[in-house]
């Protein structure tokens, strides 16, 4: 009887339950280049790909370019928010989201459980409090 038992979903993330821990960790190995805890989990060239913008000119979001699972952002400018440009990052359900910013040495995690999420302006006042944080 087809609905009374586990169904299989064809989703590249869904389903996936890591801890806000884990998940740290994962970006963080992006953010080292493939590497965590001294062990080789992916290749720099690998990493290097993921995080490049391959829409090769199709428009996706002011100042973002879209890499393979990330956005990228590619013109901070035209962004016109906080960040750098090489930042890569994305979001999920229930407004969570994350990103990896390598030129400040960088990672967030931002997990949530809202939804809908209109009308709240968190993502912006965590941003600028995480840069403004950031002495030289």
């Amino acid at each position: 009887m087809k609905g009374s038992g586990p169904n299989t979903s064809f989703s590249g993330g869904a389903g996936l339950v890591p801890t806000a821990k884990d998940y740290a960790r994962f970006l963080q190995m992006t953010l080292n280049g493939g590497e965590l805890d001294g062990q080789r989990i992916l290749s720099r060239r690998t990493i290097e790909l993921m995080t490049t913008d391959h829409l090769g000119g199709i428009p996706f979001r002011d100042g973002q370019g879209f890499g393979l699972g990330f956005f990228v952002v590619t013109d901070l400018g035209e962004r016109g928010i906080l960040g750098s440009e090489g930042e890569y990052g994305w979001g999920g359900a229930y407004h969570t989201t994350y990103w990896v910013d390598p030129s400040e040495e960088l990672v967030v995690v931002y997990l949530t459980q809202l939804i809908p999420a209109q009308g709240i302006d968190d993502y912006s006042k965590l941003r600028s409090g995480i840069y403004q944080a950031i002495i030289d």
